[in-house]
């Protein structure tokens, strides 16, 4: 298998068949090949999230527009699951050095069916409360029971 990575405006693109080469505007060619000691635990990881992402899917009858918001859950829920290879540890705590609290995604469900209050809708004698569906905790915004629907 052959990767090109460029890097800068590219006019041209020479391959070489052996190793890394420079070549003109920093584009740079490396061959990887199936038996790489890096390569196959990162498509076996790819190849958990694609499965649990279509398990979760599947199970919820998650419409497929929405397919980014469950990679991103599934994904949260990974990092958060404690890892043998890390002692013990999840890769947060790794990352950040400290625990984080996972009580966003303990609360509710992917894709549970909530009420939210809708402020652009005032009519008094009908309810403010719509139906919707909850995506997940948002990452950036608010506190942190702040969800997404």
């Amino acid at each position: 298998m052959h990767l090109i990575v460029y890097s800068g405006t590219t006019r041209r693109c020479k391959i070489q068949r052996d190793g890394w080469r420079l070549k003109e505007n920093m584009v740079f060619f490396k061959r990887h090949q199936n038996t790489n000691q890096y390569q196959n635990p990162a498509e076996r990881r790819i190849q958990t999230v694609k499965n649990g992402v279509n398990r979760l899917m599947d199970r919820t009858n998650t419409p497929k527009f929405l397919w980014f918001e469950c990679l991103v859950f599934f994904c949260a829920i990974l990092n958060f699951a404690a890892s043998p290879t890390l002692n013990g540890q999840n890769s947060i705590q790794v990352a950040l050095g400290h625990s984080t609290d996972i009580s966003p995604y303990i609360v509710h469900e992917w894709l549970e069916p909530v009420y939210y209050l809708d402020y652009e809708d005032p009519s008094f004698p009908n309810s403010r409360e719509k139906l919707g569906y909850l995506c997940g905790p948002v990452e950036n915004c608010g506190d942190l029971l702040t969800f997404t629907n």
